[in-house]
């Protein structure tokens, strides 16, 4: 995973299991309470963080 903090937005690149990206534009309010979860949980991992959220979202699509 990249991210590039711009001025309104973060933006994330993501390879899930293959050479093509998956891309996702977050807004800075919503990246920062990532950061600060990742802090409290995963020591600042905002990688695991977000692989958690992208699992349980995938596993409500199929529940």
């Amino acid at each position: 995973m990249e991210f590039v903090r711009g001025v309104d937005e973060v933006t994330v690149w993501m390879w899930p299991n293959s050479a093509d990206s998956v891309t996702v534009r977050l807004p800075l309010r919503q990246w920062a309470k990532l950061e600060r979860t990742a802090e409290k949980t995963v020591n600042g991992d905002v990688e695991r963080v977000v692989g958690k959220l992208l699992q349980q979202d995938m596993m409500s699509d199929y529940l």
